[in-house]
């Protein structure tokens, strides 16, 4: 769009485990002044981490951690009394209201993972799993990397719709320290 400028967003994850958890099989804990406490065992997100929670009847969608403990993670909302039955998640994903598209990210660790293990962005299509696929020319083996990060050019963006979800997986199955950032912008 020649003339315009468009505002780039940045969703974050940082911690020491991989990029999912599965809430655990207990309930919701009011906190107070909109904080709600979300129980999920051995989670090993950091606070300011950006999560999708799914499954859930009340909770459902992207929140910024407030807080985090072992066994639990605060999210702003509003609290509705909901026990989880155990197979609801949150994970790091990228998605938005209006159409848009990725435009970069950056990953690093504090120590090298030294075995080979995939960072993988999967487009989770809205029109269904037969139109999902995997962002091939983003899969990186991070062994023996400290630091990984790209822009895409404009002709490797991805125009993708509302609803399109990014979900982004990587085992971290030595349990290093990592931050990872994408940058999306809505077009």
């Amino acid at each position: 769009m020649i003339g315009q400028h468009l505002q780039i967003n940045e969703r974050k994850i940082s911690g020491t485990g991989d990029l999912t958890a599965t809430l655990d099989n207990a309930a919701a804990v009011d906190q107070g002044n909109g904080i709600v406490r979300i129980p999920a065992t051995a989670h090993a997100f950091a606070v300011g981490s950006h999560v999708y929670i799914e499954g859930t009847t009340s909770y459902d969608g992207l929140f910024e951690l407030q807080a985090v403990a072992a066994n639990t993670f605060d999210i702003k909302a509003l609290f509705v009394a909901e026990t989880f039955a155990g197979t609801e998640t949150a994970a790091f994903v990228i998605t938005a209201t209006r159409k848009w598209e990725m435009v970069g990210f950056g990953w690093a660790a504090t120590v090298a993972p030294n075995t080979a293990q995939n960072i993988v962005f999967t487009v989770d299509n809205a029109d269904g799993a037969s139109f999902d696929f995997i962002l091939t020319d983003l899969t990186q083996d991070l062994d023996g990397l400290v630091g990984f990060s790209g822009v895409l050019t404009d002709d490797k963006r991805l125009p993708l719709n509302a609803g399109d979800i990014v979900r982004v997986t990587w085992a971290n199955t030595q349990g290093r320290t990592y931050g990872l950032k994408v940058y999306f912008q809505e077009i």
